[in-house]
């Protein structure tokens, strides 16, 4: 009889052969319409995504799931259905028609089969290096979400005092600055968003974020702590779903992150009726999303089609084939900002506290050339995805090194989630291992925001409750 592990290894590998068998159908496809692509190049996407799967990808998913729960589908729609759907519309799908030349393209197809090439070298070599895993917490399954936990809940409840203390002075903070609610979002995101914000409005909604996730994870552990009960249970699928509802930003992806985010802890935490829940807020997850999506008119144009515009919002959060010519039409017409200082203003610019301080000065970063190419104005309604940033900063035969580097971090970070029995660290990683699994198709600029809040801010606050609680360990359980 073939144990759990056999199993999930055996349908990984049937997964693989799957979406390796569609890579190279959708290699045909495009290659046989290559005339309504925005290059004769198209097809190298699918095909390049074929061999992926099982040299790298496969592995991943496997060894790093909550990674590959958001990387995998990412590669899948970037390298595989864009094509498709890009060789199919024609001219019909081009997003901003009339700037970038086919050399562009081509160049642009080029860089992204680079970026997905040096990323699963990386990975195979660090899987190859990294043997024996050593103890997890988090593994493949087939129960539930697909999770199975090794997590104590009651080791995490010892002494908060710390994190009371911080959720404290967030009230306090909240009360000098009301209007900081105002850019908290919950289930909708509001679209007053970021309009005239002060820094200390925009600092004090991000502190309500983080004393909001402190606050579920101590929630859900204290629920959890002792023997559970039907009711303890109940309450923990509701504080569940009121935490994924609650989150500060503009799109779709902030929300997800933060239900599955969520979800994920209550499996680990909890693990009763996993699949029940899974399947809820799955259903919600799905409906909400697209309840957002009619909401929302950025990606929306009157004069499209339902294919256009879903092409268009896919290609806008990925960081299809469009985005990165742009990035090379932009290091072209601008070349005097195509530097590593501009990169370097890229990475340090967006960290939290320095954010504050360089805020006041007129520095260029990537995205603002990226979006002049675009719009012809200061509009900044655009990402510049990872690969044309590595490109418009480092040149061509370094354009690939941001994408390794996150991924690195990815999978880094990925093993804390396998050895940590701390549910408010593990909560906070899975928050940034989730967010880094967009990076191909993100700026250095937004992970770099991404993890100064989402696991800088955290982890500080961690720390200092160790010490005043005197734990004195983040990482580990104060014995």
């Amino acid at each position: 009889m073939a144990t759990r592990r056999e199993t999930s290894e055996h349908a990984a590998w049937l997964l693989t052969l799957l979406l390796s068998a569609i890579s190279l159908l959708a290699a045909v496809y495009v290659a046989g319409n290559a005339q309504r692509a925005p290059s004769n190049l198209a097809w190298i996407l699918p095909f390049t995504a074929a061999f992926a799967w099982p040299f790298a990808l496969k592995d991943v998913v496997t060894r790093y799931p909550v990674f590959g729960a958001v990387f995998t589908p990412i590669c899948f729609t970037r390298y595989v259905l864009l094509p498709c759907v890009q060789a199919y519309l024609g001219d019909n799908g081009s997003v901003y028609p009339g700037i970038a030349t086919p050399e562009d393209y081509s160049l642009a197809y080029q860089l992204m089969v680079y970026e997905l090439v040096a990323v699963c070298i990386f990975l195979r070599v660090y899987l190859m290096r990294s043997h024996n895993p050593g103890p997890s917490n988090l593994t493949m399954s087939r129960t539930g979400a697909g999770l199975e936990a090794g997590l104590d809940a009651r080791k995490a409840g010892k002494i908060n005092f710390g994190y009371w203390a911080f959720i404290a002075v967030v009230l306090v903070l909240v009360a000098t600055v009301p209007s900081s609610l105002t850019t908290v979002s919950f289930v909708l995101p509001r679209y007053d968003y970021g309009l005239e914000q002060t820094q200390l409005q925009s600092l004090t909604a991000y502190l309500v974020l983080v004393a909001k996730n402190l606050a579920f994870v101590m929630a859900l552990v204290s629920l959890n702590s002792k023997r559970k009960t039907g009711i303890t249970v109940a309450l923990s699928i509701l504080v569940t779903l009121l935490s994924g509802c609650i989150y500060v930003g503009l799109n779709r992806s902030d929300f997800l992150l933060s239900m599955i985010s969520s979800v994920l802890l209550y499996a680990v935490v909890v693990r009763r009726h996993v699949r029940v829940i899974v399947t809820l807020m799955a259903i919600a997850g799905i409906s909400l999303v697209i309840i957002v999506s009619a909401s929302r008119s950025t990606w929306v144009d009157p004069t499209a089609t339902a294919l256009q515009n879903l092409a268009f919002t896919l290609q806008a959060y990925t960081g299809g084939v469009y985005d990165v010519a742009m990035s090379v039409v932009a290091a072209h017409q601008f070349p005097d900002y195509a530097t590593i200082q501009t990169l370097v203003i890229d990475v340090v610019r967006p960290v939290f506290g320095l954010n504050m301080i360089l805020k006041q000065y007129d520095l260029i970063y990537s995205s603002i050339p990226f979006n002049w190419v675009i719009y012809g104005t200061d509009h900044r309604a655009q990402i510049i995805p990872m690969v044309g940033e590595g490109y418009f900063t480092l040149g061509p035969a370094l354009a690939p090194i941001l994408s390794v580097a996150f991924t690195w971090l990815a999978v880094k970070l990925s093993r804390i989630l396998s050895t940590t029995s701390r549910p408010e660290v593990f909560f906070f990683v899975t928050i940034t291992v989730l967010r880094l699994g967009f990076m191909m198709g993100q700026s250095a600029t937004i992970q770099m925001n991404d993890l100064s809040f989402n696991l800088f801010v955290p982890l500080l606050v961690i720390w200092v409750n160790g010490l005043v609680s005197g734990t004195g360990r983040m990482g580990r359980d104060a014995k």
